[in-house]
Formats: structure tokens, sequence, C-alpha cells
């Protein structure tokens, strides 16, 4: 299994600490952006925004992404959201409820 393989070399080159940037996390066997991003919001609590193609379809609809845009859709979705870019946290405008 791959996440025995991942906490291996977590284990070993990274000395047990799971890694805190993108770019080292999607070096790991099976880590992609979007995981690499979830690991980075929920386990870290940085800014980051973790895109599947359902966000990315949604946020083209909304005119937020570019269809066309070469290169990685939460890149072109940060730069449209000056509260994510300057640091802060964006909250949803329609509350969620269960």
């Amino acid at each position: 299994m791959q996440r025995f393989e991942v906490a291996k070399i977590i284990d070993s080159k990274y000395k047990g600490k799971v890694p805190e940037d993108l770019d080292t996390l999607v070096e790991l066997p099976g880590v992609g952006r979007k995981t690499a991003n979830c690991v980075l919001v929920y386990a870290f609590e940085k800014p980051a925004i973790p895109v599947d193609i359902h966000v990315h379809r949604i946020s083209n609809r909304l005119g937020l992404v570019d269809a066309f845009f070469e290169g990685s859709p939460e890149r072109n979705s940060k730069s449209r959201l000056p509260e994510f870019t300057a640091g802060g946290s964006v909250e949803p405008s329609i509350p969620y409820t269960e």
C-alpha cells in the first residue's frame, strides 16, 4: 500500500515530520496538488486551495478562473481572490448548516 511507503519516506527522509510546503509534499508518491493542499490547510492551517475538477468547473462558470489558463487551477483561483493572496481567510458568503 502506498500509505505505508509514504509513511516510511516521511520517517526516514523527514525524520517523522510531514513536510510543510507544497513542492515537497507533491514529491511523495501518490500525493498530488489537491492532497498536498488539503494537508497544508487542515494539518498546518496554511492558506491553500484544494481544487478538484468540480471546484474548477464551478469557479470557471462563476468567472473566477479561465478554463484555458495554463497551469494549476488553484494558482489561478488564488490570483483572483484578494483576501487569499493578502494572507487572510476567505469566508463563505452562504453559512454552512447541517
